[in-house]
This record gives C-alpha cells, sequence and structure tokens, in this order.
C-alpha cells in the first residue's frame, strides 16, 4: 500500500478510486463532500503529478477538472487506497 508521505514534487500518481471515507462522510449527510467526490470521481483513470506538499507535509494534486466556472481544483494526497504510484 503506498504512503502518501514518500510523495515528491514532481511524482506522477493514478487516482484509482474514490477514497472510502469520502464516500463514508458523504453518505453520512455531509453536504461539504458532495462536489468532492464527484471531482474524484471525475479523476479516477487520470494521472497527475504532485504539484506542492504542503506545511503539513501532505503531498497536492492540481485538477484539471472543467469547472464550468473556470474555478481551480487542488486535492490533498491523503488516503493511500485511492491512488498508485506511476513509475518514471
Amino acid at each position: 500500500m503506498p504512503d502518501p508521505s514518500t510523495l515528491r514534487v514532481g511524482d506522477k500518481i493514478r487516482v484509482v478510486a474514490v477514497p472510502e471515507g469520502d464516500l463514508w462522510a458523504l453518505e453520512s449527510g455531509s453536504d461539504y463532500l458532495e462536489d468532492t467526490v464527484y471531482v474524484l470521481k471525475w479523476m479516477v483513470g487520470k494521472e497527475y503529478a504532485i504539484s506542492w506538499i504542503d506545511d503539513y507535509g501532505k503531498p497536492w494534486v492540481r485538477t484539471d477538472y472543467p469547472d464550468p466556472e473556470g474555478a481551480e481544483h487542488s486535492m490533498a494526497i491523503m488516503d493511500s487506497d485511492s491512488w498508485v504510484l506511476v513509475p518514471e
């Protein structure tokens, strides 16, 4: 199982699933996660490069989600069951 703390800027990952925790929270009634889960479902099967590491050591990617309002979406890579490292 991959460890997100080992990721570095420039590493590439492939999103393979929506994190179970996000799905559980949405099913439990969290309106906050509705848009996030929608974007995550759209990301499944796509590859992304790690764009930055935040002050807490979490790696982030910028998505290419086509937001109708032109907003940029970024996601922290936390759940190790939802992504795989793409070999160089």
